[in-house]
């Protein structure tokens, strides 16, 4: 078709099914500090991003929220920079800076021009060697993340996640440690610098992920970079330790919020992790059951009834162990009705079949979500920084493509039969009083 011509919108556009879909391996470079760089080169603009992860993360410290607050706290100046200073820095160079924690790992990620990640990258650095943290800054970061817990508190998403973590994870578990304002205001600038200190400042478990149009002069400047944090580290790490889940009986937990309009529903199931053999063809039932727009629960739910903007479910698999969530938000009146019609398509999976239409569809959302991850070479970098993180399985891609293109009507009504029982639901309800 030429530039002129214009297409035949009557006629649906010719499709065809994937075919094998090959993740691309990471050209790793074993650093002579003992970091590990993956490297994905491919992208087309003169972008990179950078991303180091350290062992050791939210349920390793005291009470969630504090390796995040302490990551945050990076930004506010070094040794011989302002915490203004490193922000002029940041914009001036059109450079992104992002610091989080998850469960067992903490991650900084730097998103610059090729041309200016040898000004940038060495700044950043030494906010992480050096942090200044001024009190000032602490105390308004402190505050304020005070007040977005407290406000948290009133919100019935929130305490619905919360209430399901107890549930599932077990009331003592590290992963269901809640913060509070009076936890938050209680920490000290030495706490956090303590808490970054101990995990980012030391080379020791670092895995270092660069994507985007990597460079021989960007691989220079990093190396570089790296070789000099290496030698001026003074931290040891620290070794996550992963404490198995241990739920709480099967049951229901509310939450009462004063003056709620709406109420969220969390329902949890424990189930298996992803080394066991029925985890992607489980995953799949779990996606036709509330995993996309075309699902059981969406279709009914949300579509039929329009009891719910939305209704999700996904199978979450972690170190600790993995469980089946189903998550919705309602007007409080509708709040029971949305669980019952819940379990009726529950046990419209664990009885019946999907027509061949239904399996299709299925067959085709899943094989395209798969697809997703080779877009480009940052969502290649944050699927193989997944591997790593929640220890996926080598072959975990190859495998779930497999179960997607084979999977049967007869396999999914097994799957829902053997692993999703409704008896052996942990459902977190908040709402109002």
């Amino acid at each position: 078709m030429s530039i002129n011509e214009c297409p035949d919108r009557s006629k649906a556009p010719e499709t065809q099914p994937f075919g094998e879909l090959s993740l691309p391996e990471a050209n790793i470079i074993y650093h002579s500090s003992g970091a590990k760089i993956h490297v994905f080169d491919g992208a087309e603009g003169s972008v990179c991003r950078l991303t180091m992860i350290w062992p050791g993360g939210e349920a390793d410290s005291s009470f969630c929220g504090r390796m995040s607050l302490a990551l945050q706290a990076i930004k506010d100046g070094n040794a011989t920079m302002s915490p203004s200073a490193v922000a002029d820095c940041l914009d001036y160079n059109g450079a992104r800076l992002v610091l989080s924690a998850g469960k067992h790992t903490s991650m900084l990620r730097l998103i610059c021009a090729n041309s200016r990640i040898g000004r940038v990258l060495p700044v950043v650095l030494d906010c992480v060697l050096r942090p200044a943290m001024p009190q000032k800054s602490i105390d308004i970061l402190l505050e304020n993340a005070a007040m977005s817990v407290a406000l948290a508190e009133r919100q019935v998403m929130s305490r619905a996640m919360k209430a399901a973590a107890r549930l599932i994870y077990g009331v003592s578990h590290p992963a269901a440690r809640e913060a509070t304002p009076e936890l938050i205001r209680s920490l000290t600038r030495d706490d956090l610098i303590l808490s970054q200190q101990t995990v980012c400042n030391t080379v020791n478990g670092l895995d270092i992920y660069v994507a985007g149009k990597v460079t021989p002069e960007v691989l220079a400047t990093l190396d570089e970079s790296i070789s000099r944090f290496a030698s001026q580290a003074s931290g040891h790490g620290i070794a996550p330790e992963y404490s198995p889940m241990c739920p709480e009986a099967p049951g229901v937990a509310t939450e009462h919020i004063a003056g709620a309009l709406q109420s969220c529903i969390v329902m949890a199931f424990p189930s298996i992790t992803r080394d066991n053999p029925d985890y992607q063809a489980l995953r799949t039932t779990v996606m036709a059951l509330g995993g996309y727009f075309g699902s059981r629960l969406m279709s009914n739910i949300r579509e039929d009834k329009g009891l719910t903007y939305g209704i999700q479910a996904a199978l979450l698999g972690e170190r600790e162990g993995a469980y089946i969530s189903i998550s919705s938000q309602q007007d409080t009146s509708n709040t029971d009705i949305v669980i019952n019609e819940t379990i009726s398509e529950i046990e419209k999976l664990r009885t019946g079949l999907l027509d061949n239409t239904e399996l299709e569809r299925l067959r085709n959302h899943a094989m395209s979500e798969i697809a997703t991850v080779l877009d480009t070479p940052f969502s290649i970098a944050d699927y193989r920084m997944c591997e790593v993180t929640e220890g996926m399985p080598d072959d975990y891609y190859h495998r779930l493509q497999q179960q997607v293109r084979t999977i049967t009507a007869e396999k999914i009504r097994d799957m829902a039969r053997k692993y999703i029982d409704p008896a052996m639901a942990r459902t977190a309800i908040a709402t109002c009083p």
